[in-house]
């Protein structure tokens, strides 16, 4: 399908729109490897988790043309990521942004604010670890408890006993 869009209609960029880009190491391995026999020549960009993205792959998605990944960062506080149940660690954060940067791979971080138990230290350190890294583009997020969701579950428990919230 990429060579033929590249050859048809010279497409020389593509965005994988796929949340779960990375969960299967041997799946990546496979579309390097087709796309190096098909002789494709593009630039790409994907959404990835930080903690999928080992340095090693990272560099072989660059030599394949990996321009830019958007990751969920969401906080700089080991205590929000937690709360929020990501299951990812800072130090995974810190090593795959460390990396992103090494590969001169854009980052689109997606940052999120104001979910419970947040604290201006929370938001603190995110600004500091968004400092240390300086993400070429961002998104920052204020969190909406949504009917049907552990978060709107969350609020609507902590609001039991004040009327009129």
């Amino acid at each position: 399908e990429l060579r033929t869009l590249q050859e048809r209609y010279r497409v020389d960029y593509v965005r994988f729109c796929d949340d779960v880009f990375g969960i299967s190491r041997a799946w990546i391995e496979r579309l390097l490897d087709a796309m190096a026999d098909a002789g494709l020549h593009l630039q790409f960009e994907c959404l990835a988790r930080v903690d999928l993205l080992k340095p090693d792959l990272l560099h072989r998605l660059r030599a394949a043309g990996l321009a830019r990944v958007y990751v969920g960062v969401e906080s700089g506080s080991q205590k929000m990521l937690d709360l929020m149940n990501r299951g990812t660690h800072l130090a995974q954060v810190e090593r795959t942004a460390a990396a992103l940067r090494a590969e001169g791979i854009r980052q689109f971080w997606f940052l999120m604010l104001g979910y419970p138990g947040e604290t201006l230290e929370d938001i603190e350190a995110t600004l500091r670890l968004f400092r240390r890294f300086s993400p070429e583009e961002y998104s920052v997020s204020i969190a909406v408890p949504i009917p049907g969701t552990r978060l709107f579950d969350l609020v609507k428990e902590r609001l039991k006993g004040h009327p009129g919230r």
